[in-house]
């Protein structure tokens, strides 16, 4: 077969293919050192691009070239895949769907985390308009339920497990506070996450983001159909950063003592600052 009489000169087993990643990694490696002269750092340059348009066009030309190494081996497994199907072994025993791998993680990590790092600094840095933007590009969005008044012991337990679970990044105790239909506004101004399913998306970002948070009541309101808490609260990212914040959040409830509605007052872009 073709693909034999190829083998080392053949799709991911080309000796050449190889070559070329290591040549690419080798000049992004010494592209890092060049910036690191400079106390300079790849975050730094996509942040402030108006002040580094040079060293700025390198990475875009490193981001261009991944795509096109990538897009060598996601061509191969196509061609290959549909020839000899995707759970087959290559012509010297690699398993073709190894190949999927090197079209699905990053060549150049570092460009890789300073993109997804500058995300999570702009999210917080806008986090308090984010949900406007949104609106006026999707138009306004309702939210279901009526609030309720709820026991008080029913209430005090719902609030106490509520962050609680926010200090384990425990998902599911969080989860269980909500009523099917509740969602949460984090903060006041962002677009808000309804039911169950958009809660679990709002968590997943908070436990990525978070490897400690400690989050401490400083004092509870309660006028009667809504309840008032102010918190602060330590955390560390998952890079060690050490951040300190604080906020206030306001609840109504379901008859049943689950939360229908959580409002956060706070600013988020202090985060972005200590970032």
């Amino acid at each position: 077969p073709l693909r034999v009489a190829l083998r080392g000169a053949s799709g991911g087993q080309s000796q050449q293919a190889h070559q070329i990643f290591q040549a690419a990694k080798e000049a992004f490696s010494n592209y890092l050192s060049l910036i690191s002269d400079k106390e300079l750092t790849v975050m730094t340059i996509l942040e402030r691009p108006a002040d580094f348009p040079y060293l700025l066009s390198v990475i875009n030309h490193f981001t261009k070239l991944e795509r096109v190494l990538k897009n060598f081996f996601f061509q191969h497994y196509v061609l290959s895949s549909g020839i000899i199907g995707s759970q087959s072994f290559g012509s010297i025993g690699y398993d073709l769907v190894s190949l999927v791998d090197k079209f699905v993680e990053p060549i150049f990590k570092e460009i890789d985390q300073a993109k997804y790092d500058l995300t999570l600094k702009t999210n917080f840095a806008y986090g308090d308009i984010s949900g406007s933007l949104i609106a006026r590009k999707e138009g306004d969005y309702s939210l279901e339920g009526n609030i309720s008044k709820a026991d008080s012991n029913l209430t005090e337990t719902t609030i106490g497990n509520y962050f609680e679970a926010i200090s384990k990044l425990d998902m599911d105790l969080w989860l269980s506070q909500f009523n099917e239909n509740g969602y949460i506004e984090d903060p006041v101004g962002s677009r808000p996450y309804l039911g169950h399913q958009q809660l679990k998306i709002f968590f997943k970002g908070v436990v990525r983001f978070f490897t400690k948070l400690n989050m401490t009541i400083e004092s509870i309101i309660d006028d009667g159909m809504y309840t008032s808490v102010r918190w602060k609260a330590k955390a560390t990212t998952y890079h060690e950063k050490q951040l300190q914040f604080e906020g206030e959040e306001v609840f109504g409830f379901c008859e049943n003592g689950k939360i229908l509605t959580a409002t956060v007052h706070w600013n988020p872009a202090v985060i972005s600052e200590q970032l």
